[in-house]
């Protein structure tokens, strides 16, 4: 096995399967879960098939923006030719998730950054991007809040981005006056149409203060003063250059042996608000 391996990454597409490729070294450089999935095996890991617990059949669209940051440090929505307005609907806040189970943080990072300049300018929610919009009045869609409110209220690391939205929504209202005035009807109408078919996204909703309240004197935590809050913390490698590091990889998967696949399972540990979750991978069996 060459120090240069390739790893598959397989995930499952309305019974459909797919794969996308990545050097080893790589992933297991960011992302801790699969770091440490590949370290304990004693044969060489060549596939890991995964498919994200909230994706419902977006993995099509998770994986190959993962593997793009790993290789160049952006994300890229093609239709946009940037990252800063990447996806629709609830696209990023579904892509925060999957690199949190992953434990790519320094990628959960810069995600997070892009959360900001959604609720900041909501490009994608206005009736006219063109004209001038103060942070505080720029509308933003309710299926992001929804898919935060149905994934993120438990579990380590997650419940960064639900105190996020919960800091949001009792900072500015979804429809305040000035709110709905800059929204499109389609983002009013998303609003309108969550709360009334969920009564607990409804209720949480009226908790933070309604859909239409008005709270000028709050500090808004799209402020870059206030996004430390909403980080996760990074640490430091444990070697002190690349290239130690590269050297103890290379060591790690330097192993002889047939092939091995692995199949990630996501796993809850514990009960309610103390409910911790990680990836299990096992060996696939032919």
């Amino acid at each position: 096995m060459t120090h240069h391996a390739v790893i598959n990454i397989g995930y499952k597409v309305d019974h459909d399967n797919y794969m996308v490729a990545c050097h080893t070294g790589l992933l297991c450089y960011w992302s801790g879960a699969i770091r440490r999935a590949v370290y304990r095996q004693r044969r060489p890991v060549t596939n890991i098939w995964i498919n994200f617990r909230e994706a419902t059949g977006r993995d099509v669209y998770i994986w190959p923006q993962v593997i793009q940051w790993c290789y160049t440090g952006k994300l890229l929505d093609m239709t946009t030719c940037s990252d800063a307005i990447i996806g629709s609907y609830d696209d990023i806040e579904m892509l925060w998730n999957a690199v949190i189970s992953l434990e790519m943080y320094e990628l959960a990072n810069y995600i997070m950054r892009l959360v900001f300049v959604k609720y900041t300018w909501g490009l994608s929610a206005r009736t006219d991007a063109t004209v001038k919009c103060n942070p505080r009045d720029c509308p933003f869609e309710a299926s992001g809040a929804f898919h935060v409110f149905e994934y993120n209220r438990r579990g380590y690391g997650s419940t960064r981005l639900f105190l996020f939205i919960e800091d949001l929504i009792k900072a500015r209202a979804p429809l305040a006056r000035e709110t709905r005035r800059q929204a499109s009807q389609a983002t009013i109408d998303s609003w309108l149409s969550f709360t009334r078919r969920d009564e607990g996204f409804r209720e949480w909703i009226e908790g933070l203060g309604g859909l239409d309240h008005d709270n000028d004197a709050a500090v808004l935590p799209t402020h870059f003063n206030q996004w430390r809050y909403y980080m996760v913390p990074t640490l430091s490698r444990l070697s002190p250059t690349l290239q130690h590091w590269a050297v103890r990889h290379n060591e790690n998967i330097g192993r002889e042996g047939e092939e091995l696949a692995l199949a990630a399972d996501w796993d809850r540990r514990g009960e309610c608000v103390h409910a911790a979750y990680q990836w299990v991978f096992e060996e696939v069996l032919d």
